[in-house]
């Protein structure tokens, strides 16, 4: 970079940059390549795209145990109440994970 900047100024440069990187992700073409289409890469289903069984297995092992670990997920409702205008109205809706409410909570 020795100062030169298509527009003259560096932070313009970089947003058009920002918004052209976008829109060519947005539209499936590749960026920097004068939005020629990715032919090697075509529109697949997403499915394919997170690599099948194998991949999102993979991505539920990675994000269920940080996911249950974090606090503010608040996986087992503690602290939280029913509302609305029924009977039930301000009854704790805590999860106990038993293998009975496992079993019903996984279907």
């Amino acid at each position: 970079d020795r100062g030169f900047h298509t527009s003259g100024n560096r932070d313009a440069d970089q947003r058009a940059e920002q918004r052209m990187a976008k829109d060519a992700q947005v539209k499936g073409t590749v960026g920097g390549t004068g939005g020629l289409p990715n032919s090697s890469n075509e529109k697949k289903p997403l499915y394919e795209r997170l690599g099948g069984d194998k991949g999102i297995t993979a991505i539920v092992g990675d994000f269920t145990p940080r996911a249950m670990e974090d606090p503010r997920v608040n996986w087992q409702r503690k602290g939280v109440t029913r509302g609305g205008f029924s009977i039930h109205r301000g009854k704790p809706v805590s999860w106990n994970p038993t293998p009975e409410d496992f079993q019903d909570f996984s279907g």
